[in-house]
């Protein structure tokens, strides 16, 4: 099959067997194995000494001889040469580890775990460029390398940890990582024996819960507790005939349909409370702080409460709890879009080039962003090492108005950066200041005014006290900058970086040689 020549795109190979396998026949319940065959199974590519595994195939399956096999619980670990090679890349970083399982999809319906390293991408690849999904630009973006894969018979605590354990053993032997040390992140879902195995072997890694699993998770739940705006009657489009074929779409006569779940994320608090909460959920995803994200949820719980105090006590018991401050993601080089392209303009994002080409300040002194400095180390300190620069700007398209032309106010500059830096009886006052407390509840418009329409990028001892580039044992951090903006979240760089360092004359931004998007028209005149 490997010379078999097709007539047919892969994706449409793929569609293809998808369509095939929905449409076949049921498929027969999982085999079973017993314990003695699984056993015998493992043995064969158990390997006791792997002191010279370099030398052998990259792809050589090797079954540790630590695995677990008993009646009440079954865990096997293996891995390969190939994943300790890639490894062996990470000695003196900062590691980010995902933990995955499939469960119940081999013999005995037991479950594989692979654990991973998330890294940056070497080069840019195709991904959304805005929150709509319908748009897309070429970036960095994070891919996993495997390093150990377990077949389990359930996520228990005593399965994860020695699944994790035996990661951090296998490491030091054969990768020279130290991962108890260099962990600082580990990407999971909310099963329990995966956080309790985290806290146990990594305590000091920040744990980061899966987005989309919390959002499938808590869809339904909340939707018990939580009443939804009652979804209108659209009516289906009626079939094109030769006698409707000039009636418009609005004429059918067809049977009414609901319209999709979708409807009930825009609706307002006056409208439907589980698609207010939704909004809440997203944007407090963004906010650059834990700090401010406490504050936020502290500000939402009471107005749960009020509208129902068990899906409150359900949110807040299952999915909050108190965390470390860390963040680390960075890829190696800009990708190209962000410094000047199509794609992010078409999705209401400017481009460091338009940035650049709009920097100078208007007449009125009026220009496309502010500087502001707050000391953020000890209180009373003199030095410049406790001092955070932040650059405000407006970071997508508001009021027909694109980020690189827009005007940023001296005022919403400070109310900013205030947000960002404070915490505490100050933080609570900037809340109000912003208007994004009022009454001890949480104003919602106000909040995404603040953190969705504006970022900032810092500069200084915030960025690097909260959000280091080194792992723990180097003392002094490697000097850089960050954005608060979804972008910088999502990909660990965004054009607000690059036009601040074009600003401060860093070579690796450098917009002379870059060509400056003009608008359509007649040329200006010289005088």
């Amino acid at each position: 099959a490997q010379n078999l020549s097709l007539r047919c795109s892969n994706t449409q190979l793929h569609n293809f067997v998808v369509r095939f396998n929905n449409a076949g026949p049921p498929r027969s319940a999982k085999s079973k194995v017993t314990l003695s065959e699984l056993q015998n199974a493992a043995l064969q590519h158990t390997c006791p000494n792997m002191e010279a595994w370099q030398t052998w195939k990259v792809s050589q399956l090797l079954v540790l001889p630590s695995s677990t096999f008993e009646a009440d619980r079954i865990c096997v670990m293996w891995t390969c040469p190939g994943m300790l090679r890639h490894a062996q890349a990470l000695q003196e970083k900062v590691v980010k580890l995902a933990v995955d399982a499939k469960q119940k999809v081999v013999a005995n319906e037991y479950g594989i775990v692979t654990l991973s390293f998330l890294v940056s991408s070497a080069v840019p690849s195709k991904t959304w460029a805005g929150a709509t999904h319908t748009k897309s630009t070429s970036a960095h973006t994070a891919t996993q390398e495997p390093f150990l894969q377990a077949l389990v018979d359930t996520e228990s605590e005593a399965s994860m940890t020695q699944i994790f354990t035996e990661a951090c053993e296998l490491a030091e032997r054969h990768c020279g990582l130290d991962l108890r040390a260099q962990v600082w992140q580990v990407h999971k879902d909310y099963a329990k024996g995966i956080e309790a195995s985290r806290r146990k072997v990594f305590p000091y890694a920040r744990p980061c819960d899966d987005y989309a699993h919390m959002r499938r998770a808590t869809y339904k739940g909340m939707q018990k507790y939580l009443p939804a705006k009652k979804t209108p009657k659209v009516k289906a489009p009626e079939p094109q005939t030769p006698k409707n074929k000039g009636k418009k779409r609005g004429a059918s006569s067809s049977p009414e349909r609901p319209a999709t779940p979708a409807a009930d994320l825009t609706s307002t608090p006056d409208g439907s409370t589980f698609g207010y909460w939704e909004k809440i959920v997203q944007i407090s995803r963004e906010v650059p702080t834990v700090q401010l994200f406490d504050a936020v949820w502290q500000l939402a719980f009471p107005w749960l409460r009020k509208k129902s105090a068990q899906a409150a006590e359900y949110f807040q018991h299952t999915y909050c709890q108190k965390e470390e401050k860390t963040f680390v993601t960075w890829p190696a080089r800009s990708a190209d879009a962000l410094f000047n392209s199509k794609s992010l303009r078409s999705a209401g994002r400017s481009p460091a080039r338009d940035f650049w080409e709009h920097r100078e300040p208007r007449l009125c002194g009026n220009r496309n962003y502010r500087q502001v400095y707050i000391r953020t180390g000890e209180a009373g300190g003199t030095d410049v090492d406790g001092v955070t620069t932040f650059w405000v700007l407006q970071s997508r398209l508001q009021g027909g108005v694109m980020p690189a032309e827009a005007v940023v106010t001296p005022q919403v500059a400070k109310m900013v950066a205030n947000l960002i830096a404070s915490e505490g009886p100050q933080l609570e006052k900037w809340l109000c200041k912003a208007g994004i407390a009022k009454d001890g509840e949480l104003e919602l418009k106000a909040l995404q005014k603040y953190m969705q329409q504006y970022c900032a990028v810092l500069e200084g001892h915030l960025a690097q006290a909260s959000w280091p580039r080194v792992r723990r044992k180097l003392k002094k951090p490697v000097p850089g900058k960050l954005c608060t903006c979804r972008e910088f979240l999502l990909h660990g760089d965004c054009e607000h970086v690059l036009y601040v360092k074009a600003l401060q004359d860093d070579p690796t931004a450098d917009m002379r040689n870059i060509p400056t998007q003009r608008r359509r028209g007649r040329k200006r005149k010289t005088w």
